[in-house]
């Protein structure tokens, strides 16, 4: 049982280690005792067998601490008449008299649960008017609330919301008892609100319920339970527990322990900090904020002004009253928030300080004047009388004299505890600098009190402690975005939380325009991406000014940075145009390579910063230095724009200039763009398309307006740029690259021009690689038209061409016609070029291809060797080509079932192409994929699937999830699972390939149509023949649309389809072995005519079905040749 009155439970001076006298005091009041619990003033705070204000609380706390529980009869279920506050609160005084007789100073806080807290406020207001309490009222510095009813909620009283706490844990409290209840609470808060002014300077924490009290809900709702007191006086903190369990916590580790100790730590030692006499001061001076553009729309930013805090806060010590200047520089992008965070700082901790001085740090002259302005706030007799004339006067003699005093009178070793705030310091003055730049040094007085600066130049960071004020994150964003706009948004916002990627200046000027113009979010955006300038720039500020900026518009501050950029280095404000129109994410010094290059079409300062390094990074270092782009973190050498600076800087010109940043931008990454053959080419690929998606943003929109489609280096970017997009697989993109070039070279050097024909042949091969196998041959066919007219017959361009259309035919199985195109490209090399030429030797290997198509297995074989005697002879033995050819011999060698050697030869182009290429190269995974598809064959299916899943696991890394390399994998996959009977993985692998397929080339093309044979055969082994029958049915018309009725593979899926029929009794045998005669050649088999034809399954069946049934099956690339 715990009697009556005030008991220590923990005291420093006697528990500590070590001990100490305790620097403060620390009170716990309980609430009502509904189950007239003895032991209620402790079990209040404890869960479990933890009294945590004893065994927690102590340990969190930096100050040596003694712990009081103040116990009191609170049970309302004895007599109404004994629950009276004032009696419980004068009680509670005479207690802590009592107690700190010895400590009258020692700092005080109070924590309370429910209507303990209107004891303890009874109480300080009872301490008023009682002058032998008075050093209780001075002492108390922190106040910290759980779930206490200090103002009425829900349109309820105090009184109403005490009788509610009562009837949660009485059923049926008496009438007299709720009466005296509601009007002691309601009178003790009426007198406490008269009295809330002698609390100024003590701080509060207030906890509320965030979970119902059973059936009763919250008891106390968070406008009950918060005092929404001014400025930063007041925490509120919401607590996921009910009404009974707010004040209780298993450990201090839980996140409820964290949570109530670590807020409370933190908020007496801001209490602590705010010293209590600093009205005795001789320098006190009175804060003002008086022409400061203080927001009233400031949303806290913890972590930010807790790092000030940190750093510049006065520091008591007892060996030291006046210690070492502190200087705190804030810097950042122009409308991060430095003011407004600067101005939260200044006026929650003004108590902190003997004075606050708010200096306009835009130039020297502004800076003199408003530090001048500081004397008429300087107590009378601590500053010369004539200084308060000269602030006034305007001679620069006067001035410089009144400044001075300011100064001298801030240096004073017995003035130590000033805050100067230097705001907006940001024109450079090395080098002479810009007009009203000057050296901040020579206006820090003295060697201590505190500075803060805000800049941004990151310079100025060299000063002192510093931290670069980040934009806001999601949540915070969102908060000041709907703080401007007066209301919420809901997820309407979150694209344009997006698109302002949490700067502060943008959320505050677009949520000013959404909510003075009344329109909706959707048609903000649609004005924000067409008509930026006026919406957002001067113009747009000219007729909506943000009041509280001094500038008014974001434009309008960027706008003064970047003239002092461009005063200082041209080189520097022409990178900033040129990464204008490049994406925002990812700049790099090797993004400029291209300009390296000795060429015309380069300006000078593109080709001083390409070639010069140390060049380069002095132009970095000055838009770093003026934070108009940033260092991306986890990347060396890498730096980013922030998206509306970004889309800002492209407005910085005219017409003229702007058409010349994009034509730059367009040529470096389109000149930058490697070929495929290039080590880990795909790496640099991948960094180029954000780049190359703006670039052709812009030219589209050019192309509307003043776009030069004559300009030749242009023209040729964008027939890179298709390369890019082809390469990628993004093949809509890469037709439309290739059309505009196209367009372009024909308007600009004709028809038959070879960079126009070059532009035609890689649109054939573009086709081609999409199954548009007419459009594919109109292209080659042109090409090869005007080659032959211009160049010539024999010409290399010509035979590259010939050799390309042989691929074609090849692909539409029109083998007889492909053989005579390779034939004729291969005469052709060999006597232009001679029988080694690495020309001449790719078109033997795409003879050996179709060799081995055909089933002439001698002939391809020794097409083969020859080209890879060749490549050795020429490339030597790890060149990539060398190892297409040793790839392409482990092809053949699979094809008749000699897996042991197609193994050896898989093995060795892998490793040299791991070597070469690296592990995840297209090329090398195309490798791995083949291994995949061999292991399968040899029943090593845990092998195959381990394959298989590098090979998918690399190429979705590499070059996506839908690109079709990818796709084919995830095909082979499914071709495994159904193998292993795993129908239900197989099903979601083909059908995943088959979306990507249709997505990426169409409904018709033949990898789609494989993959839909492919779920026929699924469907008809789980005895699905209606839905095998629909796939199967499909893929037959697409073949035969594609490739015409007499293509082996079109015969393939009849096969399929005379198969499904005789399992279903629909058909004989005889339909079944006709279609495969026709197919292999022979009618006379002896198989199981039931037997589906799968790959490694045949019997008896010519070489050419099972290729064929193959190439159905797997998609595998062959590494045939293109020759462009």
């Amino acid at each position: 049982m715990t009697q009556a009155g005030l008991h220590v439970i923990f005291d420093s001076n006697h528990h500590g280690q070590p001990r100490s006298v305790a620097e403060v005091d620390v009170v716990a009041v309980h609430g009502l005792n509904f189950k007239n619990n003895p032991n209620h003033a402790r079990q209040t705070w404890m869960m479990g067998d933890k009294l945590w204000l004893k065994d927690f609380f102590p340990g969190s706390l930096p100050q040596a601490t003694r712990v009081m529980l103040f116990a009191y009869n609170s049970s309302p279920s004895l007599d109404a008449t004994a629950i009276r506050l004032d009696d419980h609160a004068k009680n509670l005084l005479q207690w802590l008299h009592l107690e700190r007789q010895d400590a009258l100073q020692r700092p005080l806080v109070f924590i309370c649960h429910s209507l303990g807290g209107l004891v303890v406020k009874e109480a300080l207001v009872e301490a008023t008017l009682d002058v032998s309490y008075k050093s209780i009222v001075e002492a108390t510095r922190l106040l910290v609330f759980f779930a206490t009813p200090h103002q009425g909620g829900n349109y309820a009283s105090v009184g109403d919301v005490a009788a509610k706490i009562v009837s949660a844990g009485l059923l049926k409290p008496s009438n007299d008892l709720l009466d005296a209840l509601k009007q002691h609470s309601n009178e003790a808060t009426r007198r406490f609100e008269q009295s809330r002014h002698l609390y100024e300077r003590c701080l509060v924490v207030s906890f509320f319920e965030g979970m119902p009290y059973g059936k009763m809900g919250i008891i106390v709702d968070k406008k009950s339970a918060t005092l929404n007191l001014p400025g930063t006086r007041e925490k509120q903190v919401a607590m996921h527990a009910d009404h009974s369990a707010i004040c209780k916590f298993e450990s201090a580790d839980s996140l409820a322990g964290r949570l109530i100790l670590g807020t409370i730590a933190t908020e007496i030692k801001r209490a602590l900090e705010m010293d209590r006499n600093t009205d005795r001061s001789p320098f006190r001076v009175p804060f003002s904020l008086q022409g400061v553009p203080a927001s009233d729309n400031f949303i806290d930013r913890p972590s930010d002004t807790a790092e000030l805090e940190r750093c510049i806060l006065p520091r008591r010590s007892h060996t030291q009253q006046i210690q070492l200047r502190k200087i705190f520089v804030l810097y950042g992008l122009g409308g991060v928030g430095k003011t407004q965070l600067a101005i939260h700082f200044a006026r929650r901790h003004q108590a902190t300080f003997s004075s606050v001085f708010w200096l306009d740090g835009r130039s020297e002259d502004r800076l003199k004047r408003s530090i001048a302005g500081c004397i008429d706030r300087i107590p009378e007799g601590q500053i010369p009388t004539a200084s308060r004339k000269q602030a006034e006067a305007h001679s620069e003699d006067d001035l410089n004299a009144a400044v001075t005093n300011v100064m001298e009178w801030l240096a004073r070793s017995d003035n130590g505890d000033w805050l100067l705030i230097f705001d907006n310091v940001d024109h450079d003055h090395e080098q002479g600098g810009a007009t009203g730049a000057y050296d901040l040094r020579q206006y820090l007085p003295g060697d201590h009190g505190s500075v803060l600066v805000t800049t941004r130049l990151s310079r100025l960071a060299q000063l002192g402690e510093s931290r670069q004020l980040a934009k806001a994150d999601p949540v915070l964003g969102r908060a000041i975005l709907e703080k401007w706009y007066g209301g919420e948004l809901g997820s309407d916002c979150d694209q344009l939380l997006e698109l302002l990627d949490g700067l502060p200046l943008a959320l505050a000027q677009s949520a000013s325009y959404l909510r003075e113009k009344g329109i909706g979010v959707a048609i903000y955006m649609q004005i924000y991406q067409q008509q930026w300038d006026e919406l957002m720039g001067s113009h747009g500020a000219s007729h909506r000014p943000l009041l509280d900026y001094q500038q008014g518009s974001i434009a309008t501050t960027w706008t003064v940075s970047f003239r002092e950029i461009e005063s200082r280095s041209t080189n520097a404000a022409n990178l900033l145009r040129l990464w204008a129109f490049l994406d925002n994410k990812q700049l790099w010094h090797g993004l400029l390579a291209p300009a390296a290059e000795p060429a015309d079409q380069w300006p000078e300062w593109l080709r001083d910063l390409a070639c010069n390094t140390v060049r380069f990074f002095e132009a970095i270092g000055l838009l770093l230095r003026y934070s108009m782009i940033e260092t991306r973190e986890g990347s060396e050498g890498s730096y980013s724009m922030h998206p509306v600076v970004h889309r800002w800087a492209s407005y910085l010109e005219g017409n003229q200039q702007k058409n010349e940043s994009a034509r730059l931008a367009l040529m470096i990454i389109g000149f930058s763009v490697p070929v495929k053959e290039t080590r880990e080419y795909w790496v640099l690929q991948q960094k180029l398309l954000p780049h190359a998606e703006r670039c052709v943003g812009w030219v589209r929109e050019a192309a509307e307006g003043t776009w030069d489609s004559g300009d030749e280096s242009a023209i040729a970017s964008l027939h890179m740029l298709g390369i890019l997009y082809s390469d990628q697989g993004k093949f809509k993109e890469a037709e439309e690259m290739y059309e505009w070039a196209l367009e372009g070279h024909e308007k600009v050097l004709g028809r038959d021009h070879t960079s126009t024909l070059a532009a035609v042949g890689n649109l054939g091969n573009l086709y081609r690689d999409q199954g548009k196998f007419k459009e594919a041959e109109e292209m080659y066919e042109r090409a090869l038209e005007d080659y032959e007219k211009v160049l010539g017959r024999d010409h290399t361009s010509t035979l590259n061409t010939v050799n390309n259309l042989g691929i074609l035919y090849k692909d539409q199985g029109k083998f007889k016609e492909a053989e005579e195109m390779y034939e004729r490209a291969l005469e052709g090399k060999e006597k232009v070029l001679g029988r080694d030429h690495t020309s001449t030797l790719a078109t033997v290997g795409n003879l050996g291809i179709l060799y081995k198509d055909q089933g002439k297995f001698k002939e391809a074989e020794e097409m083969y060797e020859r080209a890879l005697e060749g490549y050795e002879k020429a490339l030597g033995r790890d060149h990539t080509s060398t190892l297409n050819s040793i790839h392409c011999l482990g092809n053949l060698y699979e094809d008749q079932d000699k897996l042991k050697e197609a193994e050896e030869m898989y093995e060795r182009a892998l490793e040299g192409y791991e070597k070469a290429l690296g592990r995840d190269h297209t090329s090398t995974l195309n490798t791995v994929n083949h291994l995949g598809t061999l292991y399968s064959k040899q029943g090593k299916s845990k092998e195959a699937e381990e394959i298989y899943g590098r090979v998918l696991e690399g190429y979705e890394k590499v070059l996506g999830r839908d690109h079709t390399s990818t796709l084919n994998t995830v095909n082979n996959l499914g071709i495994l699972y159904k193998d292993q009977g795993k129908f239900k993985e197989a099903e979601e692998m083909y059908e995943r390939a088959l979306e990507g397929y249709e997505k990426a080339f169409g409904r018709d093309h033949t990898s789609t149509l494989d993959t839909v044979n492919n779920l026929g055969s699924l469907y008809k082994d789980q005895g699905k023949f209606k839905e095998a029958e629909e796939m199967y049915e499909r893929a037959l018309h697409g073949f035969q649309t594609a490739l015409g009725p007499g293509h082996p593979k079109s015969f393939i899926v009849m096969r399929n389809i005379e198969s499904l029929r005789l399992i279903q009794g629909m058909a004989t045998p005889h339909s079944l072995l006709s279609t495969e005669g026709i197919l292999t050649g022979s009618a006379n088999m002896s198989m199981d005519p039931t037997e589906e034809a799968e790959p490694g399954r045949q019997k008896g069946l010519g070489r050419l079905a099972a290729r064929i049934r193959r190439m159905i099956k797997s998609r595998r690339a062959d590494g045939q040749n293109d020759s462009t």
